[in-house]
């Protein structure tokens, strides 16, 4: 009983953290230069203004400005929900951490996730995928329940050779 209390703390904790860390207070926008580092080229095109024309038409554009971009790093606070007949309801949440390269392409996803379920109890997981080339893919995903279920997975995969290494 005491694991379940301390990882419903900590899935707490990680959530005010999210939502801290994702929802800035709003600032007022400017036409002068802001000071202070400056994001990834990817983000910077997303960010230029629009002309009034145009402004409130695409509500795509309007919700990649609003994710928090830390330099190469991309946070993207998620909820999660999932049903199966065997297992009933899940509940929980997830953040991406996504990581471009020098070229601003996606390299590193880093996913943290909490989720409850009434049979399996609080269960966390932490969900790496990197993707260093064109060629290879790997991941590595650890995942602790407090009630039965405990899992590593570890994977990598070459589509140049067409072969795949799996650890469980």
């Amino acid at each position: 009983m005491g694991e379940a209390v301390l990882i419903r703390w900590l899935a707490v904790l990680w959530c005010l953290l999210v939502l801290g860390l994702t929802y800035p207070a709003p600032a007022a926008e400017t036409d002068a230069p802001q000071d202070g580092p400056q994001t990834s080229h990817s983000q910077d095109e997303l960010r230029k203004k629009e002309p009034e024309s145009e402004k409130g038409e695409d509500p795509k554009a309007e919700a990649l400005k609003s994710l928090q971009v830390h330099g190469d790093y991309t946070f993207i606070p998620l909820p999660a929900f999932a049903y199966s007949r065997n297992e009933g309801y899940w509940i929980g949440a997830l953040m991406p951490i996504l990581k471009a390269n020098d070229k601003g392409e996606l390299e590193h996803i880093l996913a943290p996730q909490y989720l409850h379920n009434r049979y399996i109890g609080e269960t966390v997981s932490l969900n790496y995928f990197g993707y260093p080339s064109d060629n290879e893919q790997y991941s590595a995903v650890a995942s602790y329940s407090t009630k039965i279920q405990r899992d590593i997975d570890l994977a990598y995969k070459n589509v140049a050779t067409h072969r795949r290494y799996q650890c469980k």
